[in-house]
């Protein structure tokens, strides 16, 4: 047994090995949530989500070092949902040992895990998230990043200084990227080749004033966006 704290909380964790094709996908991973979504993929089987990540080039990356060290460094967190375990962190390194496995199952078939308490709540999930890729590591896109915020805030219900607190963010950071996907989210449109055009587009303050006087303007925006009539920021 060890002990990691989240937050202020200190939750004791199991550190072991478990079967690597037993491992579950987490939906809600902004990394798998944004690929899977801006490919129309609304309720992913886990084969489907496996595919996807692991044609992402950073995974191929990540299975070559990993091949390198004969291993993971650091372990994947997980915590069991019903009779399975889900991966919370590390979903990108499953997919590296699922690659791997395929060529050689029997030396990929166990990875190292540490298991967090199946009582851990969603708020304590998402500061553990946070803490990983919100501050200071921030290897989750603005896009991802602001697509777990956003869904956290709805989830949690909390304020965007609360919400700013648990993972070391500022309120006026969390609103920002509410506002913005926000406005993605409502104009059905959550590619993250789009994120720049709608930040610079909500940002702007000349076109902030006019936002104000004439709704439709975001209609307006978001149509020529999906289209491409606009095509960079």
């Amino acid at each position: 047994m060890g002990i990691r704290v989240i937050g202020q909380k200190k939750f004791e964790v199991t550190e072991t090995e478990l079967l690597q094709q037993d491992l579950l996908f987490y939906l809600d991973n902004p990394r798998v949530y944004s690929v899977l979504h801006e490919n129309g993929h609304d309720n992913p089987t886990q084969t489907e989500i496996e595919e996807i990540m692991c044609s992402l080039d950073h995974v191929k990356s990540l299975k070559s070092q990993i091949m390198q060290n004969g291993g993971l460094i650091e372990p994947l967190i997980v915590v069991k949902r019903k009779d399975r375990y889900v991966v919370l962190e590390g979903n990108s390194r499953l997919a590296a040992y699922r690659i791997l496995a395929k060529n050689d199952p029997l030396k990929w078939s166990r990875v190292l895990v540490q298991i967090l308490p199946e009582d851990i709540s969603d708020s304590d999930i998402f500061t553990l998230l946070g803490t990983f890729h919100l501050n200071p590591k921030k290897d989750w896109s603005k896009f991802e990043q602001a697509a777990y915020i956003y869904r956290q805030k709805k989830e949690l219900g909390c304020s965007d200084s609360a919400l700013g607190k648990q993972v070391g963010i500022s309120a006026i950071t969390v609103k920002k990227y509410c506002e913005i996907y926000g406005l993605m989210v409502e104009h059905n449109d959550t590619h993250q080749s789009h994120w720049n055009m709608y930040e610079q587009y909500v940002q702007n303050k000349g076109i902030k004033q006019y936002r104000n006087t004439y709704p439709e303007m975001d209609s307006f925006f978001a149509k020529q966006v999906k289209t491409g009539e606009i095509v960079r920021a």
